[in-house]
């Protein structure tokens, strides 16, 4: 084994030995189970009374880690991670992606987006709605991308009413 390879393995036990407990509990709020499962249930509701085709819906929270999911029946394979790719694109630009799809219309600014990996399609926001640093992101797909939109809104709706 080479010296860096000997230093890399130690320094990965050294780090490895730090217990949980002493990283400090987040001050600000945190996003709960609970709390991602009624901002699923409350898209998925959205999308039945406006009669929208079945989607996908993905919550994560700060670290782009999902916490909850739904594929409603006879939604598209696809949509899955459709949806997963634009809660992240908009958790990490920290902007709704339909403001990446305008910024996308600029051929530089497109071609940027794409060496990210970041999806320019609207269906993605970030949450709490203007916080400089989001707790989390949901995206929706299975609609036209205005409708995920909003699906994604009525999701951060109910994560700003959860917190109240």
């Amino acid at each position: 084994m080479t010296r860096f390879a000997r230093r890399l393995v130690k320094a990965f036990f050294l780090t490895a030995a730090i217990p949980v407990a002493a990283i400090p509990a987040p001050a600000s709020p945190t996003l709960t189970l609970a709390t991602a499962q009624r901002m699923v249930s409350t898209c998925a509701g959205f999308a039945g009374a406006q009669k929208m085709p079945p989607l996908s819906i993905v919550v994560l929270d700060v670290s782009g880690t999902l916490v909850a999911f739904a594929r409603q029946d006879g939604a598209s394979p696809a949509s899955a991670e459709v949806a997963l790719r634009k809660a992240r694109s908009a958790l990490q630009a920290r902007v709704p992606t339909s403001a990446l799809a305008k910024a996308a219309q600029d051929a530089p600014t497109r071609d940027g987006l794409i060496a990210l990996g970041l999806l320019s399609i609207p269906g993605g926001i970030p949450f709490p709605a203007g916080a400089p640093v989001p707790l989390g992101a949901v995206g929706v797909s299975g609609a036209d991308p205005a409708t995920d939109e909003r699906c994604a809104g009525a999701a951060v709706a109910a994560f700003q009413a959860a917190e109240r």
